[in-house]
């Protein structure tokens, strides 16, 4: 377990360095902070409020299937089934990623190295 959380934070190093390569040089400070200011708000804050919408949609869910009116019986299984969507997200991430980092050209490194030599 431990291991697969670690491997969800293996990305950072590569993402800042991309990110001071491609952005140019007067922009990188705002890049960055636009870019932790995003991860911040939309994933520490906001992450964990989805996930318990998620959960109590997948309780009520639960709780109707099997015809029950309570719910309480039910929290532990749509709880459950919630923390099944964060792998998903993060593979879908990681298909993202890919995907930008295949979509920096040799046009884009060009116009960067000509940046910094001015």
């Amino acid at each position: 377990m431990g291991l697969a959380v670690r491997a969800l934070y293996v990305y950072y190093g590569s993402i800042c360095a991309a990110l001071q390569d491609v952005i140019p040089a007067a922009l990188r400070g705002t890049a960055l902070a636009l870019y932790f200011f995003a991860m911040d708000v939309l994933g520490a804050s906001l992450g964990p409020y989805l996930a318990g919408l998620l959960s109590d949609h997948l309780t009520g869910r639960a709780a109707a299937a099997a015809g029950s009116g309570s719910l309480e019986a039910f929290r532990a299984e749509g709880l459950h089934a919630a923390h099944y969507v964060a792998p998903r997200l993060a593979v879908a991430l990681a298909a993202v990623m890919v995907a930008a980092g295949r979509s920096a050209g040799a046009a884009d490194i060009a116009r960067v190295e000509a940046e910094a030599t001015r």
